[in-house]
């Protein structure tokens, strides 16, 4: 179901990839972890900005608490996590020089989840 979702994701059917996440049920906490970051990309996707909100606040402190994942997985994932909450907070407003900052920290991370589809967002922002 996760593959599934993420077909979905890039044809643009939101709808049914979100439908397929709910779906998975996993033990393996990497694959739990990206199927909800993927939940949060499709709540971006379609302006669902209060559940995503929520879904990065749980992500937050399940990070922070987390125990289990290595810490290099688990920043990999933040960092994601803290780029969205800022694309989240540009999205709405007109501040080109907070959004020029962000997609100079996109361009500058070595390795950050879904970094194509955060230049593209961040990019939109920015025209």
């Amino acid at each position: 179901y996760h593959c599934y979702a993420r077909i979905e994701i890039s044809r643009k059917n939101f709808d049914k990839a979100l439908e397929y996440l709910s779906k998975v049920k996993i033990d393996e906490i990497y694959l739990k972890t990206e199927s909800r970051l993927l939940v949060g990309l499709i709540y971006y996707e379609l302006g669902i900005d209060d559940s995503l909100n929520s879904l990065l606040d749980t992500m937050r402190h399940f990070f922070k608490n987390d125990r289990f994942m290595a810490d290099e997985r688990k920043n990999f994932y933040w960092d994601f996590v803290k780029v969205m909450n800022k694309l989240v907070s540009l999205r709405n407003k007109s501040d080109k020089s907070a959004v020029f900052e962000l997609q100079k920290r996109i361009e500058e991370a070595p390795i950050l989840y879904l970094k194509n589809w955060l230049t593209e967002k961040v990019n939109e922002i920015a025209d």
